[in-house]
């Protein structure tokens, strides 16, 4: 399964919505499943993501969006810091942070 696969598995059992946005909202890289350019895009879309947050401190959330652990470190890490963030802030639900191309594609 690729990564993108299962951060939408997660985000689903905690808020459909969201998981449903997520799945709109984020285009897989076109590589390998297990490539880890999937993990840096992500890293990218969740870091913008978390930073529109106002008035809260989004330095501890971010640093579990790291590149330089394995991808099952990562989506353990997602799970338990990130996912609880996201459904608490309501994170991609009427947030349109970018118009044309999103910058995880650079």
């Amino acid at each position: 399964m690729a990564l993108h696969d299962d951060v939408h598995y997660y985000l689903s059992r905690k808020n459909k919505s969201i998981a449903e946005a997520f799945r709109q909202q984020y285009r897989p890289a076109d590589a390998h499943p297990r490539n880890r350019i999937h993990m840096e895009r992500l890293n990218r879309f969740w870091h913008m993501h978390v930073g529109t947050v106002r008035g809260v401190d989004t330095v501890e959330v971010r640093g579990y969006l790291n590149n330089h652990v394995s991808q099952d470190q990562w989506i353990i890490d997602f799970v338990q810091y990130v996912v609880p963030f996201v459904i608490e802030h309501r994170l991609l639900l009427d947030h349109h942070i970018y118009d044309d191309l999103p910058p995880w594609y650079e």
